[in-house]
């Protein structure tokens, strides 16, 4: 998870405080307004990215890759793989040679403190949940998600803790992945064996999972802060060398 997703989470508890005030014996109104607000918000996201992509399709060539270089990098990324920009010959003349990226970025003592607060406040739920002392059953389903979303967070911080410091390096001859703590692992584009993506778009997930011969493996997933940046430059590479073979 990322922060925007720990900072969501959050407001999405504050609304539901909120609307428990306004509907005070209504939590099944105010949990379900609560879906049908992120439901919006994704549906808006989604509407957006449609219409500007309908909008570049539109557009002549030379004027579509001049409105895709004012995107964002993540967006421009995205675009140029929807357009196939990304893949002609004079697009891979310009892609950088070797590029490394840091996939775990942050601070361990924030990671452990954080870490640690949401397995206090879980507990702090748990413990009057496990007692009964919620009378009202909605308090208590409420009380039941707080702890799962508490005990998920911690998870995450845990894991973004140990991934700090990972480094991906993409360069003319592969992929390096250089974790903060363990082996190295590297595949070279003649080596690679496979490379097939993953994606659940329910909850915006997508991943690129690349194999070797000799049973090496990177995942490459959207968890990763400029995953598609990643994903077109990888994509890129293989276009290249296995076309040039």
């Amino acid at each position: 998870m990322r922060w925007s997703h720990y900072l969501a989470v959050t407001a999405g508890l504050l609304f539901i405080a909120w609307l428990r005030t306004v509907w005070a014996k209504s939590d099944e109104v105010a949990l379900a307004a609560l879906i049908c607000a992120v439901l919006v918000g994704k549906l808006i996201e989604r509407l957006v990215r449609r219409r500007r992509f309908a909008r570049l399709a539109s557009l002549e060539p030379e004027d579509r890759e001049a409105e895709i270089q004012q995107l964002e990098p993540q967006q421009a990324a995205l675009a140029r793989l929807a357009f196939a920009v990304t893949f002609r010959p004079e697009r891979l003349a310009q892609l950088p040679a070797s590029r490394t990226f840091v996939l775990g970025q942050g601070s361990r003592s924030l990671n452990e403190y954080l870490f640690w607060t949401c397995l206090v406040v879980a507990g702090a739920i748990a413990v009057p949940l496990a007692l009964g002392r919620f009378d009202d059953a909605g308090d208590a389903a409420l009380g039941l998600a707080l702890i799962v979303i508490m005990l998920l967070a911690a998870f995450g911080y845990r894991t973004s803790e140990r991934d700090q410091g990972t480094q991906l390096t993409v360069d003319r001859e592969g992929l390096t992945l250089q974790p903060a703590h363990g082996p190295q692992v590297r595949i070279g584009w003649l080596e690679l064996a496979s490379l097939h993506t993953v994606s659940f778009r329910a909850v915006g997930y997508q991943a690129l999972v690349l194999c070797s011969k000799s049973g090496a493996r990177i995942l490459v997933d959207s968890q990763m802060p400029e995953f598609i940046e990643i994903a077109e430059l990888v994509l890129a590479k293989v276009e290249a060398i296995h076309g040039a073979t």
